[in-house]
């Protein structure tokens, strides 16, 4: 027996099953939709081969917005090498307008647009908090990459090696 505060109690087996369960379980996995991607200004090619494998692996049509300071890089990108691997209509470049402005008709026009089904933003906690607005009423998933890199300031009187270590 099970010995519990002194008192001695038996072991007993859990229950006979009421019913037994003949089931097959089965994934299935398939494109979410058009998938809103907007990258910074900084490493425009690698942000964008960052955003547009995981949609294309997936099978989504997207739309690229990369920031209008570093947009020739992706129209490179999407021309020469990503365009003509794709189906017409599954790979798509927006250009120009403001990063997210409160009159904007860039990335606010297409997060705003119903037809977008997912998104993936990587800039500014301000942008990503416009973004969110944005995917709320439409309930839509949105990954967010947020932030910058912190400033090292280093003054006279500090140990720039000492410095550089921490940075590293």
């Amino acid at each position: 027996g099970l010995v519990v505060d002194g008192a001695t109690r038996e072991r007993r087996a859990p229950p006979p099953a009421a019913y037994e369960l003949d089931a097959a379980c089965s994934i299935a996995t398939y494109p979410a939709g058009v998938a809103a991607l907007v990258t910074p200004w900084n490493y425009p090619l690698l942000q964008a081969v960052l955003k547009v494998a995981p949609a294309v692996a997936a099978g989504c049509p997207f739309v690229l917005k990369p920031s209008p300071l570093a947009s020739l890089t992706c129209v490179d990108f999407l021309q020469t090498i990503l365009g003509p691997l794709t189906p017409p209509g599954a790979c798509n470049l927006l250009t120009g307008g403001p990063p997210l402005s409160a009159v904007d008709r860039g990335a606010g026009a297409l997060l705003a647009d119903p037809r977008v089904a997912v998104c993936s933003f990587t800039g500014s906690s301000r942008g990503g908090e416009a973004v969110l607005n944005a995917a709320a009423p439409f309930a839509r998933p949105s990954a967010l990459e947020l932030g910058g890199k912190g400033a090292l300031v280093v003054l006279d009187d500090a140990d720039v090696e000492a410095a550089a270590d921490q940075a590293l």
